[in-house]
């Protein structure tokens, strides 16, 4: 097996283990998920509201509203790069099978949720859908500012001689 077919399988292992991380979140009951995210922001309140004035609620939904994002941020970038394996260029078709399968993701989140007693919200799919969108974006940026670097340094220079 060649080097570019190890990496391959390890980010499909790495991209199934965010999506099972994710599914596992949702398998949670309503208390669970609550006690989990207390203890996030009981670390998180003096880097984030040093000073107290947010209430715990609100800390709370930033809380978990960054959480989704983060996610599917990180699903979202492994995506992005098993896309660039696979197609050797950043701007073809396949570049839509990130977004569907970050859209098809969240869906089945939020499903999975609606069996737990917490509610299915299709904000919540929307907010991970944009954290997904966000990372191909950023991945994109990302390859476009390394191809032109290597495109600036690989340039032949002309010099002008009398």
């Amino acid at each position: 097996m060649n080097k570019k077919a190890i990496i391959f399988i390890i980010l499909i292992v790495l991209a199934a283990a965010t999506a099972i991380f994710i599914f596992s979140n949702s398998l949670q009951s309503g208390e669970m998920s609550m006690a989990e995210s207390a203890s996030v922001i009981e670390w998180l309140r003096p880097i984030i509201d040093p000073a107290g004035r947010l209430s715990t609620e609100k800390l709370q939904f930033i809380v978990r509203k960054t959480a989704h994002f983060a996610e599917y941020f990180l699903l979202g970038l492994e995506l992005s790069v098993i896309t660039l394996t696979i197609s050797k260029k950043i701007f073809t078709p396949w570049l839509f099978m990130p977004l569907f399968l970050i859209l098809f993701t969240a869906v089945i989140d939020e499903f999975i949720q609606s069996f737990t007693g917490r509610t299915s919200l299709l904000s919540d799919v929307l907010l991970d859908f944009f954290g997904g969108v966000c990372a191909l974006v950023f991945f994109i940026c990302i390859y476009a500012l390394i191809s032109a670097v290597k495109k600036k340094k690989n340039k032949p220079k002309i010099t002008e001689t009398l």
